[in-house]
C-alpha cells in the first residue's frame, strides 16, 4: 500500500513498514532492496557509479552495507550500532566520518582517508579478509583487537609531514589478532606499537618508500612484539 512494490504480506515477512516505502531511510525503497538481495532494514550505500561522499547521518540499531565496486566516503558522525559490512568496493572514513559503534566486516577495502584532526581513533573491531589502507594526516590510532587478514597499507597524506599510525589495544594485539598479515609502510610514516604484544604472529613488514628523504619507520614500543620481516 506504500508503493514500494511489496505486498502487505511481504512487508510483514520482511519486518518493514507497510505505510513507508523506505523503512530504513537509506534512499532505496524496500522493494528494490529485497529484489537486490539486501535487507530493507539495512542502510545500503554504494553501487557501480562514480565515487561519492555520503553526508547522511545514520543512527539507530540498523547495520550498514557497502555494495558495488565504487568508493563511498562517509563524512558524518554516524551512531548506528548494527555493524558495518563492506561487501564490495571501498568504504572510506574521512575527517569526522565514522562507521557507527559496531564491528566492521571488511570483504572489500576499508580506507581511513586523509584524517585532518591531530588525532583520530578507530575503536571499531575490524574483521574479514579485505585490506585496510590508512592515508594519515597527524595521527591515527587503532584500539580494538582487529583480526582482518588483508594487507595494512599506511601512507602520509602530506609529503614530508610526519604521520603516525598507532597500535594501542590494552588487552592484546591491535593488528592481526589470531591471523598472519602484512604491513606496507610508505613515505613519512611512523607505525608505532604503544603497548605490549600489538602485532599478531608472523606479521611481515615491508616498505614502499619512493622518496629517500622521507623514510617510513616501524617503532616497536612495549614488550613481546611478534613480526616476520622483509
Amino acid at each position: 500500500s506504500d508503493g514500494d512494490g511489496l505486498s502487505d504480506a511481504a512487508e510483514l515477512a520482511a519486518g518493514t513498514d507497510p505505510y513507508l516505502a523506505d523503512t530504513d531511510g537509506d534512499g532505496v525503497n524496500d522493494g528494490a532492496e529485497v529484489a537486490a538481495g539486501t535487507s530493507p532494514l539495512s542502510y545500503v550505500v554504494g553501487g557501480n557509479g562514480a565515487n561519492s561522499n555520503n553526508a547522511t547521518v545514520f543512527s539507530g540499531t540498523n547495520d550498514l552495507v557497502k555494495i558495488g565496486v565504487n568508493e563511498v566516503t562517509l563524512t558524518a558522525a554516524n551512531s548506528y550500532s548494527g555493524g558495518t559490512t563492506i561487501a564490495n568496493g571501498t568504504l572510506a572514513l574521512n575527517g569526522s566520518g565514522t562507521a557507527g559503534s559496531g564491528r566492521i566486516n571488511n570483504e572489500g577495502v576499508l580506507k581511513l582517508n586523509s584524517y585532518t584532526a591531530n588525532a583520530s581513533t578507530l575503536t571499531n573491531l575490524v574483521s574479514g579478509t579485505g585490506p585496510l589502507w590508512a592515508v594519515v594526516n597527524g595521527s591515527n590510532k587503532l584500539t580494538a583487537a582487529n583480526s582482518y587478514g588483508g594487507v595494512t597499507r599506511v601512507d602520509s597524506s602530506s609529503s614530508g609531514s610526519r604521520a603516525n599510525f598507532i597500535l594501542s589495544n590494552a588487552t592484546g594485539p591491535a593488528l592481526y589478532n589470531g591471523t598472519n598479515g602484512q604491513i606496507v609502510i610508505g613515505n613519512s610514516v611512523y607505525v608505532q606499537t604503544m603497548a605490549s604484544n600489538q602485532l599478531g604472529t608472523n606479521v611481515s613488514v615491508r616498505w614502499n618508500v619512493t622518496n629517500n628523504a622521507n623514510y617510513g619507520y616501524l617503532l616497536l614500543m612495549g614488550r613481546d612484539q611478534s613480526q616476520g620481516g622483509d
